[in-house]
């Protein structure tokens, strides 16, 4: 396998003081953030950067909806690319281009924040399939979790979230 994304260790915050951590089961709205540890792997090596305090406070809602949206894009045609800069917290820029059978990661300066690129990170390469399937368990994954430890409010915030991927 070329491609591998796997998420763990669910959480979500407090409204009132973000600095509070909650277990997933106490998501109380769909607009909340659920946050998490999310690996995603590409040609062996790990993505970095995903997470501002650490790998286990990724924004899985952001995280969710641009890895559909890249399969979205990207999906429309051989040779394509899909640049994710949210600009948050000094992130870089994470470029996804795909080239027929292949998809070329790379890790850009970012263009909204002082975000630095990786020069070590730059067309790490997957095979596309490899990644589609991923991305693909990795939704799967997230909902059940969310909409098993959450009930109804976790399947209004993955029908809510899944909508804003566009």
């Amino acid at each position: 396998m070329s491609a591998r994304i796997s998420v763990d260790h669910l959480w979500t915050y407090d409204p009132g003081d973000s600095s509070v951590r909650l277990p997933i089961d106490k998501l109380e709205h769909e607009s909340w953030h659920v946050h998490g540890h999310l690996n995603i792997e590409i040609g062996g090596r790990g993505l970095p950067s995903l997470g501002f305090l650490g790998p286990d406070d990724v924004c899985l809602s952001t995280w969710m909806q641009e890895l559909l949206n890249i399969i979205r894009q990207l999906s429309q045609t051989e040779r394509s690319s899909y640049t994710f800069d949210d600009g948050e917290q000094g992130q870089p820029a994470y470029e996804f281009r795909r080239e027929s059978a292949w998809l070329f990661v790379s890790i850009k300066d970012s263009l909204l924040s002082d975000g630095s690129g990786d020069p070590s990170y730059q067309n790490v390469a997957c095979l596309w399939e490899d990644f589609v399937i991923q991305v693909q368990k990795f939704a799967s994954t997230l909902r059940e979790e969310i909409e098993s430890n959450a009930g109804e409010t976790g399947a209004r915030w993955w029908l809510t979230q899944a909508q804003r991927a566009v």
